[in-house]
């Protein structure tokens, strides 16, 4: 009995784990004029009290959401 319950509960744990989805936000800043990205700028989500900055190209992600 007790051997059975102990792999019920790894199942179930391992299961769990492998329908964990880890979230992502990808998005670029960019100037109004000229349309060119802006290095550097800081983007925060404020929810989840996260930020980060973008890179040469503008763009940024947010991971592990």
């Amino acid at each position: 009995m007790k051997k059975s319950l102990l792999t019920l509960i790894c199942f179930l744990f391992f299961f769990g784990a492998a329908l964990a989805h880890n979230g992502s936000i990808r998005g670029g800043v960019f100037s109004l004029e000229g349309n060119t990205p802006l290095t550097g700028a800081t983007v925060v989500l404020l929810n989840q009290n996260q930020s980060t900055t973008t890179d040469v190209f503008g763009t940024y992600t947010f991971t592990n959401l």
